[in-house]
Formats: structure tokens, sequence, C-alpha cells
């Protein structure tokens, strides 16, 4: 209730912040009343969708945090119904099933919003659409499905589309547990190293494959500081496609 409150609160301050711009407006350039009334509203017309995709996707941090997965998956289907007329709402759908942990469904909503287009930030999310393809790929067993996807995302960044640093670091820690799952040690944990370095506080589930990866090379110190990590509670991450219980077995087998 109280984000509910404060995000309907930076909403009516946008409002009474645009009234107040459009009252200026109108005032100084000695337009009528009647043009005043239309442009408001058409601002509104324009601004409620977007307000509304950002309260859900707030939301959906939240709720992320306090572990409601259920939350977490009805704040995503929101955004698919506010963002139905191009590819983001069917990405926000396969997040939807995402944190349901329907693979084959996630899969087909993440394929489709390529195949239609993501117009909303889209030098953002056409290559995290293509890195959730990498990992719900890797959790339906589809090898080869990732590694295209894999492929793609680098086929891009080497013909000069640049991606930030925090995507970067998903992109090869993504790329280190699809190595690690194909027996290749020492590229995986290249990858894997190159992931910490666009983004040392970078943590996430695909961290239990860099710790199972550093204790069969000998480097269960290494290992044992990965896992701490990932299983910190303040971090409140919330494992999907890895069970917990793996991650704390292997700390406890470390010792």
């Amino acid at each position: 209730m109280r984000l509910k409150g404060t995000v309907l609160f930076i909403l009516a301050l946008s409002l009474i912040a645009l009234f107040v711009a459009v009252v200026l407006f109108t005032l100084f350039s000695g337009a009528s009343l009647w043009l005043y009334a239309i442009i408001y509203f058409v601002l509104i017309f324009l601004w409620y969708k977007p307000v509304l995709v950002f309260y859900h996707s707030f939301r959906a941090g939240h709720m992320l945090k306090q572990g409601d997965l259920e939350g977490v998956s009805l704040s995503y289907q929101h955004i698919a119904r506010l963002k139905r007329n191009e590819g983001y709402g069917d990405y926000a759908q396969g997040l939807a099933y995402y944190y349901q942990r329907d693979w084959h469904k996630a899969k087909a909503a993440f394929e489709r919003a390529l195949e239609r287009g993501i117009k909303t930030q889209k030098k953002t999310m056409e290559p995290l659409t293509r890195m959730a393809l990498m990992a719900v790929n890797m959790q339906l067993g589809k090898k080869r499905e990732a590694m295209q996807w894999m492929n793609e995302i680098e086929e891009q960044m080497n013909t000069g589309n640049h991606l930030s640093s925090k995507l970067l670091a998903l992109f090869y820690t993504l790329k280190g547990e699809w190595l690690y799952h194909q027996g290749q040690q020492g590229e995986s944990e290249k990858a894997f190293e190159l992931a910490h370095a666009h983004d040392a506080d970078l943590i996430g589930e695909e961290a239990y494959y860099y710790a199972k990866l550093l204790v069969e090379l000998g480097k269960e110190a290494q290992a044992k500081r990965v896992l701490k990590r990932l299983l910190d509670p303040q971090n409140k991450w919330e494992f999907l496609r890895v069970d917990r219980k793996q991650a704390e077995k292997l700390l406890q087998t470390i010792g």
C-alpha cells in the first residue's frame, strides 16, 4: 500500500505540473480556454500509458524483492495489456510466464516479441529479449537454440551495437553458463570473469554455475565467496532456474 501511495503521489504531482504548464502557456499565448482544455486532455491521453507502465515496472521490482512471484507476474501481465500493440507487450508477457516458471510459454512470447518488433527502448530491450531466450532455451535443454541466440548477440556487438555494462555483464554470465554446460571450463571461466569485470556487483542464480566451475578448477576459496554472496539474504534473489538447495549444498560441501 505504501508503494502504491508513493506512485499515486508522483502521478498526482505530474498531473498538477502538467496543468500549471498548460495554464501558463494559455495565459501567455492568449489562447482560449477551450484550446487549453484540449491540450491538457491530449497530453493526459499521451502520458497515462507510460505512467502506468512505469508504475507496474516499479511494482514488479518491489514484489520481486518481497519474494512475491505471483505479484511480479501480475504486474508484467498488466504491462503486456498496456503494450499489446507492439513487441514490448509480448516481452512483458514472456516475463510473466518466466516468473511462473512456464518456460515453453515464456519462450514463445519472447520469440513473438522479436518477430513483431520492440519499439520501446529498442536498443536495450531487443538484446535483453535475446538473452532471455538464451536462458529459457538452456532451461529447456535446447542448447543449440541457446547458442544461436548467443551468436546473434555477438554478431550484433561486432557490427557496432554497443551494450551497457550491465547488459554485457548479464550476457557474459549467461555465456559462461552455456560454456560450462558444454564442458568448456577455460572459456567458461573467461566469460564469467568478463561479466564481473563489466559489473562487479552482478549477482544472479547463474553464479551457481560459476561457483561449481571454480570448485572443479580447485579454486574453492573463490567459489565460497561467490556462493556466500549468492545466498546472502540481503540480496533477496529469487531462484527460478536453479534450486537454492543446490547452492546451499555446494557451499556446505566446500566447508
